[in-house]
C-alpha cells in the first residue's frame, strides 16, 4: 500500500478527465460566443439531463460526452462551426 500522500492514479485519472471536459465545454463555449452557446449540467438544468442551447438551437443528453458530440454536429451541419 502507497503512502497517504501518495494519490491513487486511478482517481487521478477521473478528476482529470473532470477537468478536461470542463475546459472542453468553456472551450466550445468561447468559440462559439458569437451564437451564445451554453452547456447547463443536469443538476441545473430544467430537463434534468445534459443540455446545450444556442441561438436558433437546443440539444439535450444524457451524458456529457453524447452531448458534446450532438453539439459539434449540429453545429458543423448548420455552418455554424469548423469542428
Amino acid at each position: 500500500m502507497a503512502p497517504w500522500w501518495i494519490p491513487d492514479p486511478a482517481q487521478v485519472a477521473r478528476v482529470t478527465a473532470v477537468l478536461l471536459r470542463f475546459d472542453a465545454r468553456r472551450a466550445m463555449e468561447a468559440a462559439h460566443a458569437d451564437i451564445g452557446l451554453k452547456f447547463v449540467p443536469p443538476v441545473l438544468s430544467d430537463s434534468a439531463t445534459w443540455e446545450a442551447t444556442w441561438d436558433g438551437g437546443m440539444v439535450l443528453a444524457d451524458t456529457d460526452t453524447e452531448l458534446y458530440a450532438l453539439v459539434c454536429e449540429r453545429l458543423s451541419s448548420a455552418g455554424g462551426g469548423d469542428q
